[in-house]
């Protein structure tokens, strides 16, 4: 081979070299994942709100229903007595706020409107609030766990609660959350089901709603010992009236 020959032959490796080292760094720059971060749900919200109302929701963030029309409703979103939005919700739609924080987008809150009823001035809607990372949290006393319970047994909680699976059938289950050994709800679940698939436990304390239990149903299975349902999703908050007990008795 003579020299021009070499020199083409070089120059054609570097330029192929080249291009193949561009097209690498292009490759491992593209996003490993897409979408917004959601933290763990510190609170749920599945109900009624009349115009002009508000809902306290955790972390010092505030909801309130402006007007409300035939179609959706205008529901502002404050977060230390600020507002940071007023979407106008279309009914069987939803709304997320997010906040950005370190290069990272965390979902915050979200607001499904389901209805409005302009005769009585109330939305019905759902409230779905994701833990804010940049804001202080107590944090649950069970957090984001599965759990298996077989039909007929009872799970331990904290703070003297207790979880039960009453009934199995194909494809649900009934659950019954006992606290003393009293019900404190009871609701049949359906797996493979979004809108029936979640357990939620408040209470309304000192005119506040307070999410103490939720969890989702994952799937019912049998084994050899019989009926079993998994749970997923499984977090415990603190009940506000137990701790004042506690304190009032010690």
């Amino acid at each position: 081979m003579n020299e021009p020959t070499r020199r083409t032959t070089r120059r054609i490796v570097r330029v192929i070299s080249l291009a193949l080292a561009m097209s690498l760094c292009t490759f491992l720059y593209i996003p490993a994942c897409t979408g917004n971060v959601q933290e763990a749900t510190i609170f749920y919200f599945d109900g009624g709100i009349k115009t002009g109302h508000t809902l306290d929701l955790e972390q010092g963030y505030i909801i309130r229903v402006g007007d409300i029309g035939n179609d959706g409703a205008a529901i502002g979103i404050s977060d230390g007595g600020k507002e940071v939005a007023n979407p106008d919700i279309l009914k069987k739609s939803s709304h997320t706020f997010e906040k950005e924080m370190g290069g990272v987008d965390y979902d915050i809150i979200t607001i499904s409107l389901i209805g409005t009823d302009t005769d009585s001035n109330t939305v019905s809607v759902i409230v779905e609030q994701y833990i804010d990372p940049g804001r202080s949290f107590d944090y649950p006393l069970i957090s984001d766990v599965s759990v298996n319970i077989a039909e007929g047994d009872l799970e331990p909680l904290k703070e003297g609660y207790k979880l039960g699976v009453t009934s199995i059938a194909d494809g649900n289950a009934i659950l019954t959350l006992y606290r003393g050994g009293v019900t404190v709800k009871q609701e049949k679940l359906y797996e493979n089901d979004p809108d029936k698939g979640r357990f939620v436990y408040m209470k309304k304390i000192e005119g506040e709603y307070r999410t103490i239990l939720i969890m989702e149903l994952d799937r019912v299975f049998w084994d050899a010992k019989g009926g079993m349902v998994r749970l997923r999703g499984l977090s415990q908050f603190k009940d506000p009236e137990y701790v004042r007990t506690l304190k009032e008795t010690s």
